[in-house]
Protein backbone atom coordinates (compact mmCIF):
# COMPACT_ATOMS: atom_id res chain seq x y z
CA UNK A 1 0.00 0.00 0.00
CA UNK A 2 1.66 3.14 -0.80
CA UNK A 3 1.67 6.28 0.90
CA UNK A 4 -1.33 7.93 -0.20
CA UNK A 5 -3.75 4.99 -0.04
CA UNK A 6 -2.69 4.89 3.49
CA UNK A 7 -3.88 8.50 4.53
CA UNK A 8 -6.67 8.31 3.10
CA UNK A 9 -7.58 4.87 4.91
CA UNK A 10 -6.32 6.75 8.29
CA UNK A 11 -9.04 9.22 7.20
CA UNK A 12 -11.69 7.38 6.32
CA UNK A 13 -11.32 5.46 9.47
CA UNK A 14 -11.06 8.79 11.36
CA UNK A 15 -14.02 10.23 9.67
CA UNK A 16 -16.38 6.76 11.23
CA UNK A 17 -14.81 7.41 14.77
CA UNK A 18 -15.59 11.38 14.89
CA UNK A 19 -19.18 10.26 13.71
CA UNK A 20 -20.35 8.61 16.79
CA UNK A 21 -21.28 11.11 19.30
CA UNK A 22 -20.13 14.22 17.26
CA UNK A 23 -23.33 16.08 17.07
CA UNK A 24 -24.62 15.64 20.71
CA UNK A 25 -24.12 17.64 23.81
CA UNK A 26 -23.62 21.54 23.56
CA UNK A 27 -21.27 22.57 20.93
CA UNK A 28 -22.19 19.40 19.22
CA UNK A 29 -23.82 21.35 16.71
CA UNK A 30 -20.22 23.20 15.11
CA UNK A 31 -20.07 19.95 13.75
CA UNK A 32 -23.36 19.35 11.64
CA UNK A 33 -22.16 20.43 8.15
CA UNK A 34 -19.05 18.21 8.44
CA UNK A 35 -20.60 15.29 9.67
CA UNK A 36 -23.66 16.23 7.03
CA UNK A 37 -21.35 16.63 4.48
CA UNK A 38 -19.41 13.49 4.51
CA UNK A 39 -22.65 11.18 4.91
CA UNK A 40 -24.23 12.82 1.89
CA UNK A 41 -20.52 12.31 0.35
CA UNK A 42 -20.24 8.84 1.56
CA UNK A 43 -17.55 9.22 3.18
CA UNK A 44 -18.34 8.02 6.40
CA UNK A 45 -20.41 5.34 7.63
CA UNK A 46 -23.79 5.33 5.81
CA UNK A 47 -25.67 3.77 9.10
CA UNK A 48 -23.67 5.51 11.76
CA UNK A 49 -24.36 8.75 10.21
CA UNK A 50 -27.95 8.65 9.71
CA UNK A 51 -28.29 7.35 13.17
CA UNK A 52 -25.76 10.29 14.59
CA UNK A 53 -27.88 12.73 12.08
CA UNK A 54 -31.76 11.24 12.91
CA UNK A 55 -30.83 12.01 16.62
CA UNK A 56 -29.72 15.30 16.27
CA UNK A 57 -32.80 16.39 14.17
CA UNK A 58 -35.03 14.87 16.38
CA UNK A 59 -33.64 16.46 19.49
CA UNK A 60 -34.45 19.74 17.81
CA UNK A 61 -37.82 18.70 16.10
CA UNK A 62 -38.96 17.71 19.14
CA UNK A 63 -39.20 21.57 20.76
CA UNK A 64 -41.33 22.36 18.00
CA UNK A 65 -38.45 25.08 17.06
CA UNK A 66 -37.82 23.14 13.59
CA UNK A 67 -39.01 22.97 10.81
CA UNK A 68 -38.39 26.80 11.03
CA UNK A 69 -41.18 29.11 9.95
CA UNK A 70 -40.95 32.93 10.52
CA UNK A 71 -44.62 32.78 11.86
CA UNK A 72 -43.31 30.39 15.02
CA UNK A 73 -42.42 32.64 17.93
CA UNK A 74 -39.03 31.74 18.91
CA UNK A 75 -37.31 33.27 22.61
CA UNK A 76 -35.16 35.12 21.07
CA UNK A 77 -33.81 36.48 17.48
CA UNK A 78 -30.31 34.72 17.61
CA UNK A 79 -32.08 31.62 18.51
CA UNK A 80 -34.32 32.03 15.38
CA UNK A 81 -31.43 32.23 13.37
CA UNK A 82 -29.87 29.47 15.17
CA UNK A 83 -33.01 27.19 13.94
CA UNK A 84 -32.83 28.99 10.48
CA UNK A 85 -29.83 27.41 9.51
CA UNK A 86 -30.48 24.07 11.45
CA UNK A 87 -33.45 24.11 9.01
CA UNK A 88 -31.40 24.32 6.21
CA UNK A 89 -29.19 21.61 7.02
CA UNK A 90 -32.46 19.49 7.61
CA UNK A 91 -33.94 20.17 4.43
CA UNK A 92 -30.75 18.98 2.85
CA UNK A 93 -30.28 16.18 4.56
CA UNK A 94 -34.61 15.03 3.37
CA UNK A 95 -33.45 16.27 -0.21
CA UNK A 96 -30.86 13.50 0.25
CA UNK A 97 -32.89 10.72 1.27
CA UNK A 98 -35.36 11.63 -1.25
CA UNK A 99 -33.19 11.41 -4.49
CA UNK A 100 -30.22 9.21 -3.50
CA UNK A 101 -29.78 5.07 -3.54
CA UNK A 102 -28.74 3.80 -0.21
CA UNK A 103 -29.26 0.30 1.20
CA UNK A 104 -32.59 0.15 3.34
CA UNK A 105 -32.27 -1.60 6.35
CA UNK A 106 -34.20 -1.60 10.15
CA UNK A 107 -31.25 1.05 11.21
CA UNK A 108 -32.26 3.08 8.23
CA UNK A 109 -36.04 2.68 8.53
CA UNK A 110 -36.16 3.55 12.17
CA UNK A 111 -34.01 6.63 12.26
CA UNK A 112 -36.09 7.86 9.30
CA UNK A 113 -39.37 6.75 11.16
CA UNK A 114 -37.73 8.62 14.54
CA UNK A 115 -37.50 11.65 12.52
CA UNK A 116 -41.16 11.63 10.29
CA UNK A 117 -43.05 10.59 13.64
CA UNK A 118 -41.06 14.36 15.51
CA UNK A 119 -41.81 16.44 12.29
CA UNK A 120 -45.40 18.10 12.47
CA UNK A 121 -44.58 19.13 8.09
CA UNK A 122 -43.90 15.12 7.48
CA UNK A 123 -41.23 16.04 5.16
CA UNK A 124 -39.91 12.65 4.95
CA UNK A 125 -42.97 11.08 4.03
CA UNK A 126 -41.46 10.30 0.55
CA UNK A 127 -38.55 8.80 2.17
CA UNK A 128 -40.14 6.52 4.10
CA UNK A 129 -42.36 5.68 1.33
CA UNK A 130 -39.30 4.84 -1.01
CA UNK A 131 -38.08 2.53 1.99
CA UNK A 132 -41.41 0.68 2.11
CA UNK A 133 -41.44 0.31 -1.67
CA UNK A 134 -38.04 -1.04 -1.94
CA UNK A 135 -37.70 -3.44 1.64
CA UNK A 136 -41.99 -3.65 2.29
CA UNK A 137 -41.00 -6.25 4.50
CA UNK A 138 -38.83 -4.92 7.42
CA UNK A 139 -41.01 -3.70 10.39
CA UNK A 140 -42.35 -0.61 10.20
CA UNK A 141 -44.59 -0.29 13.57
CA UNK A 142 -48.01 -0.05 13.46
CA UNK A 143 -47.99 3.73 14.35
CA UNK A 144 -46.65 4.35 11.27
CA UNK A 145 -48.25 1.88 8.67
CA UNK A 146 -51.16 3.39 9.80
CA UNK A 147 -50.37 6.89 8.99
CA UNK A 148 -52.49 8.49 6.32
CA UNK A 149 -49.35 10.77 5.05
CA UNK A 150 -46.89 8.27 5.05
CA UNK A 151 -49.85 5.93 2.83
CA UNK A 152 -50.64 8.94 0.43
CA UNK A 153 -46.36 8.68 -0.08
CA UNK A 154 -46.97 5.29 -0.66
CA UNK A 155 -49.68 5.21 -3.30
CA UNK A 156 -48.60 8.03 -4.97
CA UNK A 157 -45.00 6.49 -5.41
CA UNK A 158 -46.08 3.69 -7.10
CA UNK A 159 -49.02 5.31 -9.11
CA UNK A 160 -46.15 7.14 -11.25
CA UNK A 161 -44.60 3.59 -12.70
CA UNK A 162 -47.16 0.68 -11.19
CA UNK A 163 -45.84 -2.04 -14.02
CA UNK A 164 -41.86 -2.03 -11.83
CA UNK A 165 -43.77 -3.60 -8.61
CA UNK A 166 -46.60 -5.07 -9.93
CA UNK A 167 -47.00 -7.89 -7.15
CA UNK A 168 -47.01 -4.98 -4.36
CA UNK A 169 -49.71 -3.01 -6.50
CA UNK A 170 -51.77 -6.13 -6.54
CA UNK A 171 -50.69 -6.70 -2.61
CA UNK A 172 -52.03 -2.89 -1.76
CA UNK A 173 -54.84 -3.38 -3.80
CA UNK A 174 -55.96 -6.56 -2.09
CA UNK A 175 -55.14 -5.52 1.46
CA UNK A 176 -54.62 -1.68 1.64
CA UNK A 177 -52.12 -0.17 4.24
CA UNK A 178 -54.62 -0.58 7.46
CA UNK A 179 -56.32 2.07 9.00
CA UNK A 180 -56.52 4.10 5.98
CA UNK A 181 -59.26 6.35 4.52
CA UNK A 182 -61.21 6.65 1.36
CA UNK A 183 -58.63 9.05 -1.21
CA UNK A 184 -58.50 10.24 -4.30
CA UNK A 185 -54.44 9.38 -3.78
CA UNK A 186 -55.60 5.41 -3.77
CA UNK A 187 -57.94 5.75 -6.47
CA UNK A 188 -55.19 7.28 -8.60
CA UNK A 189 -53.28 4.33 -7.89
CA UNK A 190 -55.94 2.08 -8.49
CA UNK A 191 -56.39 3.41 -12.06
CA UNK A 192 -52.92 3.30 -12.45
CA UNK A 193 -52.30 -0.17 -11.77
CA UNK A 194 -55.62 -1.39 -13.74
CA UNK A 195 -54.06 0.22 -17.13
CA UNK A 196 -51.05 -1.81 -16.85
CA UNK A 197 -51.75 -5.01 -18.93
CA UNK A 198 -52.03 -7.36 -16.18
CA UNK A 199 -52.42 -11.08 -16.78
CA UNK A 200 -55.99 -12.69 -16.31
CA UNK A 201 -54.91 -14.45 -13.02
CA UNK A 202 -53.45 -11.00 -11.21
CA UNK A 203 -56.82 -9.59 -12.15
CA UNK A 204 -58.82 -12.46 -10.97
CA UNK A 205 -56.65 -12.16 -7.94
CA UNK A 206 -57.94 -8.07 -7.52
CA UNK A 207 -61.56 -8.53 -8.47
CA UNK A 208 -61.59 -11.47 -5.81
CA UNK A 209 -60.92 -8.86 -3.23
CA UNK A 210 -62.28 -6.06 -4.41
CA UNK A 211 -64.09 -4.88 -1.58
CA UNK A 212 -60.62 -3.45 -0.45
CA UNK A 213 -60.70 -1.61 -3.45
CA UNK A 214 -64.50 -0.29 -2.98
CA UNK A 215 -63.77 0.74 1.02
CA UNK A 216 -60.49 3.01 -0.38
CA UNK A 217 -61.70 4.89 -3.60
CA UNK A 218 -63.02 8.23 -2.65
CA UNK A 219 -66.21 7.86 -5.13
CA UNK A 220 -67.71 4.19 -5.90
CA UNK A 221 -69.06 5.36 -8.86
CA UNK A 222 -65.89 6.36 -10.40
CA UNK A 223 -64.93 2.71 -10.77
CA UNK A 224 -69.14 1.52 -11.92
CA UNK A 225 -67.41 2.16 -15.82
CA UNK A 226 -64.44 0.13 -14.92
CA UNK A 227 -66.67 -2.94 -13.42
CA UNK A 228 -69.42 -2.60 -16.04
CA UNK A 229 -66.77 -3.23 -19.08
CA UNK A 230 -65.41 -6.52 -17.02
CA UNK A 231 -68.87 -7.96 -17.78
CA UNK A 232 -68.06 -8.37 -21.24
CA UNK A 233 -65.16 -9.88 -20.68
CA UNK A 234 -65.57 -13.13 -20.29
CA UNK A 235 -67.63 -15.36 -18.02
CA UNK A 236 -64.69 -15.27 -14.84
CA UNK A 237 -64.10 -11.57 -14.91
CA UNK A 238 -67.80 -11.05 -15.41
CA UNK A 239 -68.97 -12.95 -12.73
CA UNK A 240 -66.49 -11.59 -10.10
CA UNK A 241 -67.29 -8.13 -11.19
CA UNK A 242 -71.21 -8.37 -11.22
CA UNK A 243 -71.64 -8.33 -7.13
CA UNK A 244 -69.81 -5.43 -6.95
CA UNK A 245 -71.56 -2.65 -9.28
CA UNK A 246 -74.89 -4.58 -8.01
CA UNK A 247 -73.48 -3.25 -4.60
CA UNK A 248 -72.79 -0.30 -6.31
CA UNK A 249 -76.02 0.37 -8.43
CA UNK A 250 -78.30 -0.42 -4.89
CA UNK A 251 -76.50 2.33 -3.20
CA UNK A 252 -75.93 4.87 -6.05
CA UNK A 253 -79.36 4.28 -8.20
CA UNK A 254 -77.31 3.66 -11.45
CA UNK A 255 -78.92 1.30 -14.19
CA UNK A 256 -76.61 -1.46 -15.89
CA UNK A 257 -77.49 -1.99 -19.24
CA UNK A 258 -78.05 -5.84 -20.40
CA UNK A 259 -77.70 -6.29 -16.98
CA UNK A 260 -79.62 -9.81 -17.28
CA UNK A 261 -77.84 -10.71 -20.28
CA UNK A 262 -74.79 -10.14 -19.03
CA UNK A 263 -75.31 -12.23 -15.91
CA UNK A 264 -76.23 -15.02 -17.71
CA UNK A 265 -73.47 -14.72 -20.34
CA UNK A 266 -71.37 -15.13 -16.59
CA UNK A 267 -72.71 -18.51 -16.28
CA UNK A 268 -70.12 -21.05 -17.21
CA UNK A 269 -68.68 -24.24 -15.46
CA UNK A 270 -65.12 -22.03 -15.20
CA UNK A 271 -67.00 -19.33 -13.36
CA UNK A 272 -69.44 -21.24 -11.11
CA UNK A 273 -66.08 -23.49 -10.33
CA UNK A 274 -64.38 -20.52 -8.83
CA UNK A 275 -63.33 -20.59 -5.20
CA UNK A 276 -64.83 -17.06 -4.34
CA UNK A 277 -67.71 -17.86 -6.28
CA UNK A 278 -69.76 -17.23 -3.13
CA UNK A 279 -70.70 -13.15 -3.74
CA UNK A 280 -71.67 -14.05 -7.54
CA UNK A 281 -73.84 -16.84 -6.08
CA UNK A 282 -75.46 -14.46 -2.97
CA UNK A 283 -76.22 -12.05 -5.87
CA UNK A 284 -77.92 -13.96 -7.71
CA UNK A 285 -80.05 -15.41 -5.56
CA UNK A 286 -80.68 -12.02 -4.90
CA UNK A 287 -81.42 -10.23 -8.64
CA UNK A 288 -83.54 -13.82 -9.95
CA UNK A 289 -85.57 -13.76 -7.12
CA UNK A 290 -88.36 -10.86 -7.99
CA UNK A 291 -91.55 -11.76 -9.45
CA UNK A 292 -91.19 -9.20 -12.24
CA UNK A 293 -88.90 -10.50 -13.95
CA UNK A 294 -89.71 -11.89 -17.64
CA UNK A 295 -91.03 -16.08 -17.69
CA UNK A 296 -88.55 -16.45 -20.48
CA UNK A 297 -85.25 -15.32 -18.07
CA UNK A 298 -86.68 -17.24 -14.86
CA UNK A 299 -86.40 -20.41 -17.31
CA UNK A 300 -83.36 -19.96 -19.44
CA UNK A 301 -81.47 -19.07 -15.68
CA UNK A 302 -82.67 -22.38 -14.54
CA UNK A 303 -81.85 -24.54 -17.82
CA UNK A 304 -78.89 -22.92 -18.32
CA UNK A 305 -77.87 -23.95 -14.18
CA UNK A 306 -78.78 -27.52 -14.41
CA UNK A 307 -76.36 -27.93 -17.83
CA UNK A 308 -73.81 -26.56 -16.34
CA UNK A 309 -74.71 -29.14 -12.84
CA UNK A 310 -73.06 -32.30 -14.41
CA UNK A 311 -69.80 -29.92 -15.82
CA UNK A 312 -68.77 -29.11 -12.04
CA UNK A 313 -67.74 -30.51 -8.82
CA UNK A 314 -69.59 -31.41 -6.22
CA UNK A 315 -69.42 -28.44 -4.19
CA UNK A 316 -70.01 -26.19 -7.22
CA UNK A 317 -72.93 -28.43 -7.85
CA UNK A 318 -74.28 -28.39 -3.96
CA UNK A 319 -74.11 -24.72 -4.57
CA UNK A 320 -75.91 -24.13 -7.72
CA UNK A 321 -78.42 -26.60 -6.63
CA UNK A 322 -79.19 -23.84 -3.67
CA UNK A 323 -79.26 -21.06 -6.59
CA UNK A 324 -81.77 -23.24 -8.25
CA UNK A 325 -83.70 -23.69 -4.73
CA UNK A 326 -84.40 -20.02 -4.94
CA UNK A 327 -85.74 -19.86 -8.56
CA UNK A 328 -88.33 -22.95 -7.96
CA UNK A 329 -89.24 -21.26 -4.88
CA UNK A 330 -89.75 -18.00 -6.28
CA UNK A 331 -91.17 -18.78 -10.23
CA UNK A 332 -93.71 -21.49 -10.88
CA UNK A 333 -92.08 -21.44 -14.33
CA UNK A 334 -89.47 -22.57 -13.06
CA UNK A 335 -91.33 -25.39 -10.85
CA UNK A 336 -92.91 -26.69 -13.77
CA UNK A 337 -89.32 -27.74 -15.64
CA UNK A 338 -88.88 -30.14 -12.44
CA UNK A 339 -91.22 -32.53 -14.06
CA UNK A 340 -90.64 -34.00 -17.68
CA UNK A 341 -91.67 -32.02 -20.63
CA UNK A 342 -91.49 -33.31 -24.44
CA UNK A 343 -89.40 -29.96 -25.60
CA UNK A 344 -86.36 -30.26 -27.64
CA UNK A 345 -82.71 -29.66 -26.19
CA UNK A 346 -82.60 -26.13 -25.64
CA UNK A 347 -79.33 -23.61 -26.87
CA UNK A 348 -77.96 -22.39 -23.70
CA UNK A 349 -74.95 -20.55 -25.40
CA UNK A 350 -76.74 -17.98 -27.26
CA UNK A 351 -78.56 -15.26 -25.66
CA UNK A 352 -81.83 -15.66 -23.32
CA UNK A 353 -84.38 -15.60 -25.89
CA UNK A 354 -82.68 -18.09 -27.41
CA UNK A 355 -82.90 -20.43 -24.27
CA UNK A 356 -86.60 -22.14 -24.37
CA UNK A 357 -88.17 -23.87 -21.65
CA UNK A 358 -86.74 -27.64 -21.01
CA UNK A 359 -87.17 -30.09 -18.06
CA UNK A 360 -84.34 -30.02 -15.36
CA UNK A 361 -82.88 -33.32 -16.59
CA UNK A 362 -79.61 -32.72 -14.90
CA UNK A 363 -81.41 -31.69 -11.41
CA UNK A 364 -83.64 -35.30 -11.59
CA UNK A 365 -80.48 -37.18 -12.77
CA UNK A 366 -78.75 -36.01 -9.16
CA UNK A 367 -81.50 -36.82 -7.10
CA UNK A 368 -79.66 -40.89 -7.27
CA UNK A 369 -76.35 -39.28 -6.58
CA UNK A 370 -73.94 -41.40 -4.97
CA UNK A 371 -73.42 -38.03 -2.74
CA UNK A 372 -76.03 -37.60 0.40
CA UNK A 373 -75.52 -33.95 0.61
CA UNK A 374 -76.41 -33.63 -3.30
CA UNK A 375 -78.66 -36.25 -3.86
CA UNK A 376 -80.71 -34.51 -0.74
CA UNK A 377 -80.40 -31.12 -2.26
CA UNK A 378 -81.66 -32.28 -5.75
CA UNK A 379 -84.70 -34.39 -4.33
CA UNK A 380 -85.32 -31.64 -1.96
CA UNK A 381 -85.71 -28.96 -4.91
CA UNK A 382 -89.21 -27.69 -5.17
CA UNK A 383 -90.28 -29.00 -2.02
CA UNK A 384 -89.08 -27.14 0.43
CA UNK A 385 -87.64 -23.80 0.59
CA UNK A 386 -84.08 -24.44 2.14
CA UNK A 387 -81.46 -21.14 3.06
CA UNK A 388 -78.66 -21.81 0.14
CA UNK A 389 -75.35 -21.90 2.32
CA UNK A 390 -72.95 -21.45 -0.42
CA UNK A 391 -69.58 -23.51 -0.22
CA UNK A 392 -70.35 -24.87 2.87
CA UNK A 393 -69.54 -28.28 1.48
CA UNK A 394 -67.18 -30.04 3.03
CA UNK A 395 -65.81 -32.43 0.46
CA UNK A 396 -63.25 -34.96 2.12
CA UNK A 397 -66.26 -36.12 4.72
CA UNK A 398 -68.35 -36.79 1.50
CA UNK A 399 -66.15 -38.57 -0.15
CA UNK A 400 -65.80 -40.85 2.86
CA UNK A 401 -69.46 -41.29 3.51
CA UNK A 402 -69.76 -42.87 -0.19
CA UNK A 403 -70.09 -46.70 0.22
CA UNK A 404 -68.88 -48.90 -2.68
CA UNK A 405 -72.12 -51.04 -4.35
CA UNK A 406 -71.78 -55.13 -3.51
CA UNK A 407 -70.92 -56.93 -6.36
CA UNK A 408 -73.08 -57.42 -9.29
CA UNK A 409 -74.54 -60.50 -10.18
CA UNK A 410 -74.05 -60.97 -14.07
CA UNK A 411 -76.13 -63.62 -14.33
CA UNK A 412 -78.69 -63.39 -17.23
CA UNK A 413 -80.19 -66.80 -17.45
CA UNK A 414 -83.62 -65.64 -15.55
CA UNK A 415 -83.89 -62.48 -17.58
CA UNK A 416 -85.82 -62.76 -21.10
CA UNK A 417 -83.68 -62.35 -24.02
CA UNK A 418 -80.65 -62.92 -21.92
CA UNK A 419 -80.10 -59.04 -21.85
CA UNK A 420 -76.90 -58.01 -19.45
CA UNK A 421 -78.35 -57.60 -16.22
CA UNK A 422 -75.82 -54.83 -15.36
CA UNK A 423 -77.04 -52.35 -17.40
CA UNK A 424 -80.21 -52.13 -15.51
CA UNK A 425 -78.93 -52.06 -11.66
Amino acid sequence: MNLLAFELLCSSRNMVDQVKGSLSGEYGIKNLDKILNAFISSESDFYDGITELSSFFCEHLKTGMLPFCESKSYPSKVQMQVYQWIDSRYKKFVSFLETAVYPVNNVCISAIRDMYLCDSSKLLAKSLGKCYITSQDLNFGEEMLSDICFHDSVYSLLTSGPQNFVELCIKLLKSPLPNGLPSSVFTDFFFAVIKVELPEDKRIEILSHFHNVLDNVDDKLIVYRYLEELMTQGPILASLAIPYLVDVAIKRGVDVSQFYEQCYAALSPESLSLSGRKRFLDTLSRVLSPKSIPVNTQTAFAVKLSRILLLVSPDAQLDILGILQYLAAAHQSVMKLLEPLDTPVSNILGKIEDCSPQTLWEVRTLRSSPIPAISEAARALGQRRVPADFESFDLRSVIQSIHPKGQLDLSTANWPGKLDRALWI
